[in-house]
């Protein structure tokens, strides 16, 4: 009799917790939820709009999204801390060097290359070369730097750009180029700036990048510096200069990446899922950076109309993972 109850004993401890399993599975996968997830939102419109479009496809799926306005030099350690969670845009030109370091240190964790290859660099409109003999080559800005007008030193050209490091005061040294730099707040101010000085056909150096809603709306080009390498940031003795580094330009088709918080694949396994599958090509970034910036959409409602015009796109980010994940939800 002692054994009987034993055996059956043993059977309802087993039972419960199969039971229990089962339930803190299904709670698990329903705590997912819980908690929002925090995207970076950076000053520049393909990333705030390819951001939206992350957001609405996790928000389908039953997720809370909170976005937080970020710094890109600010950004790394509110990712490695877990106060921000995911980041879709980091580019090459402006975010490898913390980005490797980040990686490096284990406190995120990489979720993919888009496809979109990139290129940051000073840029000017296509009318711009029949003042400045020479371009796009880099030594002609040295003769005709006093047609691009603004500058506090009249000897000196005004170049343009945003507020994001990019080393430029040290490429002027390094390259001896007449140049002083006006940084503007965001991307915002930087476009107007762009469309007020073509209205007017004035000569304008920019800081730019592609892919971008300019590739599509005004012919440009961007200056060929000496070409880049790592070296070039690192080594002084490298290049044209051999005193100085950042004698060279910016890296040409360059990378696109996604990064997430470390333990973002475990929280969210789901929306990290989502988020690998998300591979934009130039053509989506440009398309949406448009949207904003010349048909006057908010990012938000250009991410939505982006989704409804392609929904077999973003569908297919939902597998995988998410498949259990959305019946559980239903």
């Amino acid at each position: 009799m002692i054994a009987y109850f034993r055996q059956a004993l043993l059977f309802v401890t087993m039972t419960a917790c199969l039971i229990l399993s089962g339930i803190s599975g299904t709670v698990a996968n329903h705590l997912e939820h819980d908690k929002p997830i925090v995207i970076a939102i950076n000053n520049w419109s393909s990333q705030i709009v390819l951001s939206e479009v992350y957001r609405s496809v996790l928000e389908r799926v039953g997720y809370r999204v909170i976005f937080a306005p970020v710094d890109i030099t600010e950004q790394w350690g509110a990712l490695g801390r877990g106060r921000i969670h995911a980041q879709i845009e980091v580019w090459e030109g402006s975010q490898s060097h913390q980005l490797h370091q980040m990686l490096a240190k284990g406190l995120i964790v990489s979720a993919g290359t888009h496809r979109a290859t990139t290129q940051e660099e000073w840029w000017y409109p296509i009318y711009v070369e029949a003042l400045c003999p020479g371009l796009p080559n880099w030594k002609a800005l040295r003769k005709c730097a006093t047609i691009f007008e603004g500058s506090s030193d009249p000897e000196k050209g005004l170049y343009i750009t945003g507020p994001w490091d990019k080393f430029e005061h040290f490429r002027i040294i390094a390259l001896d180029l007449p140049f002083t730099i006006k940084r503007l707040r965001n991307s915002t101010e930087l476009r107007e700036e762009i469309k007020k000085h073509i209205a007017a056909r004035r000569p304008i150096l920019v800081y730019n990048w592609t892919p971008n809603w300019i590739d599509h709306h005004y012919p440009g080009k961007f200056i060929k510096f000496p070409a880049y390498t790592k070296e070039c940031a690192t080594d002084p003795a490298w290049g044209i200069n051999p005193n100085l580094a950042y004698d060279c330009g910016n890296p040409i088709d360059g990378w696109l990446k996604k990064v997430v918080w470390h333990e973002f694949p475990k929280v969210w396994p789901c929306a990290y899922n989502i988020l690998q599958r998300i591979e934009a090509n130039n053509k989506m970034i440009e398309d949406l950076s448009l949207l904003v910036n010349l048909e006057g959409y908010t990012p938000r409602q250009a991410a939505e109309k982006w989704l409804e015009k392609n929904p077999k796109k973003w569908q297919r980010w939902l597998s995988g993972k998410c498949k259990h994940h959305m019946m559980l939800q239903n």
